[in-house]
């Protein structure tokens, strides 16, 4: 029996693609901006999320520098490297929409 697609996601999604981007949450960790929208990002990092916590994203963007409160809903192991060591993917949700900063 085929089951129904569900889609979580409240917002279109895009990747940041030919705008320099840099990433980081409070404390310095870089993380690398996966997709993004109005209410939330995916992002990728060497170190863990815990779900549920609230972090602060720092993101640069062509000169602007945004600062967004994010709750963490998921993280998860994306990939294991003998090199580079453990990659984690998390997604967040914006705690107050950003519809000014991205534009599918």
């Amino acid at each position: 029996m085929d089951q129904p697609v569900v889609e979580r996601r409240g917002d279109a999604r895009v990747a940041p693609a030919g705008v320099s981007v840099r990433a980081s949450v409070r404390g310095g960790s870089a993380v690398r901006l996966i997709d993004v929208s109005a209410s939330g990002a995916l992002v990728q990092t060497s170190r863990p999320l815990r779900p549920g916590a609230k972090i602060q994203l720092q993101i640069v963007a062509d000169g602007r520098t945004f600062a967004l409160v994010a709750q963490v809903l998921r993280c998860m192991v994306w990939s294991l490297d003998p090199d580079a060591g453990v990659t984690y993917r998390g997604a967040l949700r914006f705690e107050s929409r950003c519809d000014c900063f991205w534009k599918p």
